[in-house]
């Protein structure tokens, strides 16, 4: 039975396939164990059936970030016969068939599995049990969902630019996130509203500026740097006469762990130029978001 996996990034192709080994059991080459299940692929590298699932393709190529990889599997008994990514998916077989938004060394895969590991035999759970064992490449794919906002550069989000003759607030409300505190990795949600008041004739296009909440917000942060950021790249990259940012947000590691206030939400604000400096254009802002 062969193992086949393709990635795609860009322009670049590489393929690396691999073989089961049935009468020749040799030691995993990251991890040094011999399992029943051993794969050597095409590059004579011998892994046992976890850290098969957790080598990555294009290994050379793997310093650009951002690089969006896309993997199909296909798995033959046979020439005649092949099973679908689907079917692999639904018995559980698939494992690293996902998209990732950077890098991982297999060397790192391999230690978070190990962390979750110890973490689990802490407290006496066991890691191979049939709703734990996949629990630490749940982790992996959902934690580079939430971080994706390192790959992302605000001066490309708002790098584009249009004429309009305006001089009045420019607001966006309501604008959701989710982001991850970075004391306890646990979620904070909440909404962000955003204005700026033009010079000259720069504005963006309503959807950067909810992108450009989700570039920090998909981040490990706290929320005091987050509306700084945000109001930060809005005041260097449109320059405009001033900048006004509120964030509310409800934090997980305070409703559900520690004083427990599942009600509690915090608020921060960030305002620059004319916004911060005079009061009659910071009260109407203030009052804008508030309707």
């Amino acid at each position: 039975m062969a193992l086949e996996l393709s990635a795609t990034q860009g322009m670049g192709h590489q393929m690396r396939t691999a073989e089961r080994l049935i009468d020749e059991p040799r030691p995993c080459a990251t991890c040094g164990k011999v399992t029943d299940e051993m794969w050597r692929d095409n590059r004579q590298q011998v892994a046992c059936s976890n850290c098969f699932h957790a080598w990555n393709l294009l290994e050379s190529e793997r310093k650009e970030q951002g690089w969006r990889w896309f993997l199909t599997v296909r798995v033959r008994e046979s020439e005649e016969s092949e099973t679908s990514t689907a079917e692999l998916r639904s018995e559980g077989q698939l494992v690293w068939a996902e998209m990732f938004n950077a890098y991982v060394p297999d060397r790192d895969l391999y230690t978070i599995r190990e962390a979750f590991r110890l973490l689990f035999d802490a407290r006496k759970l066991d890691s191979t049990s049939g709703a734990l064992k996949d629990t630490p490449q749940r982790f992996i794919k959902a934690f580079f969902e939430m971080t994706s906002g390192y790959a992302e550069q605000a001066k490309d989000i708002l790098g584009t630019v249009f004429d309009c003759q305006s001089d009045e607030l420019v607001i966006v409300k309501d604008v959701s996130f989710v982001s991850l505190c970075e004391h306890h990795l646990m979620p904070f949600s909440g909404v962000a509203h955003l204005g700026y008041i033009p010079k000259g004739s720069k504005v963006v296009g309503l959807s950067k500026l909810a992108r450009l909440v989700d570039c920090f917000a998909k981040r490990l942060q706290l929320q005091e740097r987050l509306t700084v950021e945000i109001a930060s790249a809005i005041n260097d990259y449109l320059q405009p006469a001033g900048v006004g940012v509120v964030i509310e947000a409800s934090h997980a590691c305070m409703s559900c762990r520690g004083v427990m206030k599942a009600d509690a939400r915090m608020v921060t604000s960030s305002m620059l130029g004319c916004l911060r400096d005079e009061q009659e254009a910071r009260a109407e802002f203030l009052s804008l978001i508030k309707r």
